[in-house]
C-alpha cells in the first residue's frame, strides 16, 4: 500500500494511520542483540533464500 500521499491529505487534521505506521515500524526494529539470539542456522537458511530470491530476479529481467 502506497502512502506518500496521506499527510498531503491530512495537514489540516492528525493522521492517525501515518502515526499508526511509524509506531509498528518502531516497534519492529531489530538491535544487534536481537540477531544474538537467532540460531546461525536460521541465518545461513535466511541468506540463501535472499541469494535465491535475487537470482531468479535477475534472470527474469
Amino acid at each position: 500500500m502506497n502512502t506518500d500521499d496521506l499527510p498531503d491529505l491530512n495537514k489540516s487534521r492528525d493522521n492517525w494511520f501515518l502515526d499508526l505506521m511509524k509506531q509498528a515500524d518502531a516497534e519492529a526494529r531489530y538491535t544487534a542483540d536481537d540477531l544474538k539470539c537467532v540460531p546461525p542456522e536460521l541465518l545461513a537458511e535466511l541468506a540463501q533464500y535472499i541469494q535465491d530470491a535475487e537470482k531468479q530476479r535477475t534472470q527474469t529481467k
